[in-house]
């Protein structure tokens, strides 16, 4: 079955050089109004993303299908509750997606 949240956040893991800033900024705006239901969730981030071929074109690649989460001792990874998709999606786009400097902006710079 295909798990749309989970691969798009695979997506953004894997391949974070397809999103431009104003992808990132606007994936930044949209995501405090995103609703905590995980169905309700997946609709608002197709909507955010069918002006974004390239992106949508990259989330059907089977490259790009959710893998599989292990969890401790190469055990599969308990399911991720409904609720916690959001923060899971907010966290990864600002943990995963570069600004224009190719910088991750929640990184402390080493001066």
């Amino acid at each position: 079955m295909f798990d749309y949240l989970e691969s798009f956040v695979t997506l953004i893991e894997q391949k974070p050089e397809l999103f431009t800033d104003e992808d990132r900024q606007d994936l930044i705006q949209q995501a405090p109004n995103w609703s905590d239901d995980k169905d309700d969730l997946k609709d608002e981030i197709v909507r955010c993303l069918e002006e974004r071929p390239i992106i949508n074109e990259a989330l059907k690649s089977p490259s790009t299908k959710a893998r599989n989460r292990l969890g401790g001792e190469g055990q599969k990874a308990p399911p991720i509750e409904k609720e916690d998709w959001k923060p899971i999606l907010i966290n990864c786009i600002h943990r995963c997606l570069p600004t224009t400097n190719g910088k991750n902006p929640d990184s402390k710079s080493s001066s």
